[in-house]
């Protein structure tokens, strides 16, 4: 079942904040929180069914001060996944859990472990091991790394869920990316993630004109006899 909510929230964001650039690999998530954000829009309940598990997760879009806008608004994009369980004699584990689109953006990435339970995410939960950004291009794609170790700290398994999950970015505008969970098979479904600006008129007016003085000038002009 998919919920999705429009309004306003208060969580909390911390200071601390890196460049997360595009080709970084398996570096450790910042701590990152959600306090004095406002919140922009949230889902919830939404499905994700592999052949091997299934699960769910919340997510929502804050505005607010973060490093990357230390004096203006801008996104902060935070996701948590639940693990239900295995499918077809699946063990349910989840290794990897994906955000995408956010190609062509500076981004840092951590995650914040909950005292108590917000309106949209649950209160504890696994903590990424490491997280890595691939190169820049369409789609790029933010990974949150829960590996299948020995020790089971980071493991994501049935039952258990992720601590929230934060992206701080520089964009100002928000549309309909795309979010996964991995292990061998994977879920795919309809996130959130960042938009880049629409043109304003007046640049789209400069545009239009440069536009028809190029195709005056490309006109082959009459000889005069």
């Amino acid at each position: 079942m998919k919920r999705l909510l429009l309004g306003l929230g208060a969580l909390s964001m911390a200071a601390t904040a890196s460049t997360f650039a595009p080709g970084a690999a398996l570096q450790t998530p910042d701590t990152l929180s959600l306090t004095g954000l406002t919140m922009m829009a949230s889902e919830t309940d939404v499905s994700l069914n592999s052949l091997t598990f299934t699960a769910s997760f919340d997510a929502a879009v804050y505005s607010g001060n973060d490093a990357f806008c230390p004096t203006t608004d801008c996104l902060i994009f935070a996701y948590q996944v639940t693990d239900i369980g295995g499918v077809a004699g699946g063990t349910g584990i989840i290794e990897h859990v994906t955000a995408s689109n956010f190609a062509n953006f500076s981004t840092d990435v951590g995650a914040q472990t909950l005292s108590t339970a917000s309106s949209v995410f649950a209160a504890g939960g696994t903590v990424p091991s490491t997280v890595d950004r691939s190169l820049s291009g369409p789609g790029a794609v933010i990974t949150f790394d829960f590996p299948d170790t020995a020790g089971g700290d980071s493991d994501l398994v049935p039952g258990d869920h992720t601590s929230v999950l934060i992206i701080e970015t520089n964009a100002t505008n928000f549309t309909t990316g795309l979010f996964s969970a991995i292990d061998g098979a994977a879920a795919t479904a309809n996130g959130f993630g960042p938009a880049s600006p629409s043109p304003e008129p007046a640049s789209m007016a400069l545009i239009g004109s440069a536009l028809l003085g190029l195709s005056l000038f490309g006109k082959p002009m009459r000889r005069q006899n």
